[in-house]
């Protein structure tokens, strides 16, 4: 445990793992740690075959570190592939379109349309919210068209 405390941190975690030392559980996507939510076993189970093949009793740093290379490349592999995916339906929707629209981004009305109307006014604000919150939608300021309607867009729209 003392060469996991050396090598990952102080108490192994998702974050940890991260090739980035210090980073923050709320700076990685949640879909992507949900993804990669076993690292700690996952990577005590490849040093140990790795410590297997070398014909040993025990793990030693090499396998340990080894072991962590292969988890940084599942990282970055589950990071390519769902970066933005939240795993809900109706958000995933909702976020491609307001990557689609730019700065002008989307009306509540519209965002309703593109579910065909099926989806709830409070389910869409839900959604909205979560992708508020976790900075990757933002309510467009300002005076918006017809009777008061919010307008929202992709974050990185506005950056």
């Amino acid at each position: 445990m003392q060469a996991w405390a050396k090598t990952v941190g102080p108490s192994p975690s998702i974050c940890s793992l991260n090739r980035m030392p210090g980073l923050a559980l709320a700076t990685i996507d949640a879909s992507v740690a949900l993804r990669t939510s076993r690292a700690e076993a996952q990577v005590i189970r490849l040093a140990l075959i790795y410590a297997l093949l070398d014909n040993k009793t025990q793990i030693d740093l090499l396998h340990l570190r080894a072991a962590l290379a292969v988890w940084g490349f599942c990282e970055d592999s589950a990071t390519q592939i769902w970066g933005d995916m939240i795993g809900d339906d109706v958000a995933d929707t909702i976020l491609a379109m307001l990557k689609t629209t730019g700065m002008a981004g989307l009306g509540r009305t519209e965002i309703s349309n593109l579910f065909s109307r099926h989806v709830p006014s409070v389910r869409i604000t839900m959604v909205l919210q979560n992708l508020q919150s976790t900075g990757k939608a933002e309510r467009v300021p300002g005076p918006s068209l017809g009777h008061g309607e919010q307008r929202w867009r992709y974050k990185a729209a506005s950056q």
